[in-house]
């Protein structure tokens, strides 16, 4: 469970988020990097809103590198 959850379903009056958009984001990044050289993925920040998900950016680590 993350601990940011109470913030996705409407935390203090706010719209609740459209989770399955944030959850259909981390599905496809991983469909993307399953068999590849990318060892470890960072989205941040990932803007998540009523009506999707956006990551603002993106940090990709290849295996091999520092």
């Amino acid at each position: 469970r993350l601990r940011c959850a109470p913030l996705l379903h409407g935390f203090r009056g706010r719209p609740t988020a459209d989770v399955d958009a944030l959850a259909d984001l981390v599905v496809r990044l991983a469909e993307h990097v399953v068999g590849s050289d990318v060892v470890e993925a960072e989205l941040n920040p990932v803007l998540v809103g009523q009506h999707g998900a956006t990551a603002v950016d993106a940090l990709l680590t290849l295996e091999g590198q520092p």
